[in-house]
């Protein structure tokens, strides 16, 4: 499985972690803060080299996020807690 990690704060560097010890790939990581990840937004060329999305962003960013995937085809496994 090809994975984009949305959100690479601890969550998402344990997500890549546990990716990693299943053979999985990580085909990129997204976060907004500047620095930290492959890009801070998802892109048609990103979502091209994955199978799946998995969220751990911000309450605020879930909803975009899923119409993002929604929009580009990705299944997605959202995690992010806070958010109604």
């Amino acid at each position: 499985m090809r994975a984009v990690i949305v959100g690479y704060g601890s969550m998402g560097r344990e997500v890549e972690r546990a990716l990693a010890e299943r053979g999985h790939t990580v085909a990129a990581r997204i976060d907004a803060t500047p620095g930290r990840g492959d890009a801070r937004e998802l892109t048609a060329e990103i979502v091209a080299k994955a199978d799946v999305a998995i969220e751990f962003s911000t309450a605020d960013a879930v909803v975009g996020n899923a119409r993002r995937y929604a929009d580009l085809g990705l299944s997605a496994v959202v995690g992010t807690t806070g958010w109604l």
